[in-house]
């Protein structure tokens, strides 16, 4: 019985100590279980990892190409292309990349855009202060980190739709993407200022973008937006660098084809053109490196040293103060010039230069001093001298013309028309005048001018002619010299007085006197004369001396005229036959009288009837000086 409770005590032992290890291996079993589930569930995970990793390297991959492109391309339209092209690319269907200036737009990009999309938007771009309320304050609420996402259903509410193209995708089956749906990231340059955008429609997988979808546009946006900027600056400097070369070349060819010397220097000159070796009479070589100061007097016209006012003339161009004066040049022969000297300050490269021009004035300061003359002369000119227009208006007057017409100034005139300063009378033949200046260019009358000041008219010798203009066409205007005739019109009545005077005189005395001219021609006889010869004065007038003598007396006649040529005045006396046959002897008191030239014009002669007192006194009668 013993041996038998043993067995079974034992037997219950051993079942207890396999119930034990069942549950054991249960346990066991259960944590293997867990342990192979919780692997499967971390295989998952990695798997799933592994595939976003697979993704992003992919998106990585794919933005390192497209910013291997972008960074290829050599101007801004070309980055823009190729942005809007790698994102298409990259899954939308649909990219605009645009640049702005004051948030204007400036230049533009498509990919998967219609022309005629194309064109719609272009023609109703927003205006630039819109497009910038787009990037401010407002739109916060739609930034999703650096890019911003406006949804379809709030889109109406926040700008208008009248410019925007919807999206052209065909709205399938899960998508949450609307063709109304607005997504755009920022080109952000220097000082994160926005200098353009990236609109992005119609995403291949149909959904909308996530903060991972803008995080590798942004990273794309900035490799693009440095791109542009880099680009920006290069087209300028291109720009600025042909602008140079052509201005450069302009420069170059004014400077060398300049009528006038140009010079490039410092305290030496530095380089010329030819007009400059041509004004100085010499070389290039003769030039460059040598001082303006050699090309000069000691002294200028002023008194002062030239090397002082050349100095001093450098110095204030070169500290920007541009400078123009006269200055007398010496030229390599020795030659004085006087020129107008013009120097302006000027960048060349890092060096601060002189440009210098130089302009021969010599026959300028000629005709200058010519004008001033000239000017001065009709100022001081006794005569009235006058410029008229064309019109017949009075446009200068000198001094002794307003003193003529009793005016302190021409502005005192009633009127400048030349008609209101004659007396009516003279009015129609001044116009006459005029006409004849316009066809002939010239014209000399007498005219009498009005004296404002109370006075008398005056009576006037006007000469007047045409002054042509510089292409010697057209008359520019009209010259006048006017002398004052009073004194000359004065003196012409007191001659006449006299004359009638002294003619009364003559004609009435008793003494004969007459006037012959070189050719022995009577061309005066008072009635005296006239009655000693036997005729009236007007038969003696014409008729010669040796109508009345004989061959021997006219040739002594001939003799005593050739005295007269030089200037002999004396006595004689000559027989003559009157013109009724009369035998007489005649006295003769001859005085020659010379024109201006100095020649004999004329005879005058005092002529006595010594018949009847040489009869008495029982001599001959041949002529005797």
């Amino acid at each position: 019985m013993s041996e038998t409770q043993i067995t079974i005590s034992e037997l219950h032992e051993e079942l207890e100590a396999l119930r034990h290890r069942l549950l054991e291996l249960e346990e066991i079993e259960v944590m293997r279980v867990s342990e192979e589930l919780e692997r499967f569930d971390s295989l998952q995970v990695l798997d799933e990892y592994a595939k976003q990793l697979e993704e992003s390297r992919d998106k990585i991959t794919r933005l390192l190409r497209a910013g291997t492109a972008v960074q290829e391309a050599r101007t801004v339209q070309e980055v823009l292309q190729k942005v809007a092209d790698s994102i298409g690319e990259a899954g939308w269907g649909s990219v605009s990349v645009s640049l702005f200036e004051d948030w204007d737009v400036v230049q533009s990009a498509y990919y998967g855009v219609s022309d005629k999309d194309i064109e719609f938007l272009r023609a109703h771009r927003r205006p630039p202060e819109e497009r910038a309320r787009f990037y401010g304050p407002e739109f916060q609420r739609f930034r999703v980190s650096r890019s911003y996402f406006v949804p379809a259903d709030v889109l109406a509410q926040v700008m208008s739709t009248d410019g925007v193209v919807p999206g052209r995708r065909e709205v399938q089956a899960g998508d949450t993407w609307d063709p109304m749906d607005l997504a755009y990231v920022p080109l952000y340059g220097n000082g994160e200022r926005v200098i353009g955008t990236i609109n992005c429609d119609d995403p291949v997988d149909g959904q909308r973008p996530t903060a991972e979808t803008f995080f590798y546009l942004e990273l794309f946006a900035d490799l693009v937006a440095h791109k542009v900027e880099t680009e920006l600056l290069l087209e300028r400097q291109r720009r600025i660098e042909e602008a140079l070369r052509e201005s450069e070349g302009k420069y170059r060819a004014v400077f060398d084809g300049s009528s006038d010397a140009f010079f490039l220097m410092d305290e030496l000159f530095r380089d010329c053109n030819k007009r400059a070796c041509e004004l100085w009479h010499c070389s290039r070589e003769d030039i460059v490196s040598h001082s303006p100061v050699e090309f000069s007097p000691e002294y200028q016209p002023d008194g002062r040293l030239s090397t002082e006012v050349a100095r001093e003339r450098i110095h204030k161009a070169l500290a920007g103060e541009s400078q123009r004066f006269y200055w007398l040049h010496r030229r390599k022969d020795g030659g004085l010039l006087d020129c107008e000297v013009s120097l302006a300050g000027v960048q060349v490269g890092r060096e601060k230069m002189v440009l210098a021009v130089v302009r021969d004035i010599s026959q300028d300061r000629r005709a200058e001093e010519e004008r001033k003359r000239l000017a001065s002369l009709v100022e001081k000119s006794s005569d009235y001298i006058a410029l008229i227009t064309p019109e017949g208006e009075i446009a200068y007057l000198n001094d002794a013309g307003l003193r003529l017409a009793g005016l302190q100034s021409l502005d005192e005139a009633p009127s400048r028309r030349v008609e209101e300063h004659l007396l009516p009378p003279d009015i129609g033949a001044f116009q006459q005048a005029m006409e004849v200046v316009r066809a002939e260019g010239h014209w000399e009358g007498e005219l009498r001018l009005r004296h404002f000041g109370g006075g008398d008219a005056r009576p006037t010798l006007m000469h007047m002619f045409a002054i042509p203009d510089a292409d010697g066409k057209q008359i520019s205007a009209i010259g006048a010299v006017v002398r004052d005739l009073t004194a000359i019109k004065q003196a012409e009545a007191a001659s006449r007085q006299s004359e009638d005077a002294l003619r009364w005189l003559v004609e009435n005395m008793g003494d004969a006197i007459g006037m012959t001219d070189v050719n022995e021609r009577f061309m005066y006889a008072n009635p005296a004369l006239a009655s000693l010869f036997g005729l009236s004065h007007q038969e003696l007038i014409g008729r010669s001396l040796g109508d009345f003598v004989d061959a021997k007396t006219y040739e002594f006649i001939r003799a005593q005229t050739g005295l007269r040529r030089k200037g002999a005045r004396n006595r004689y006396t000559i027989p003559i036959r009157r013109a009724d046959g009369q035998h007489r002897l005649i006295e003769i008191l001859a005085t020659p009288q010379f024109d201006r030239e100095g020649k004999l014009r004329c005879v005058v002669a005092a002529v006595q009837d010594v018949t009847d007192l040489e009869l008495s006194a029982g001599t001959s009668t041949p002529p005797k000086a």
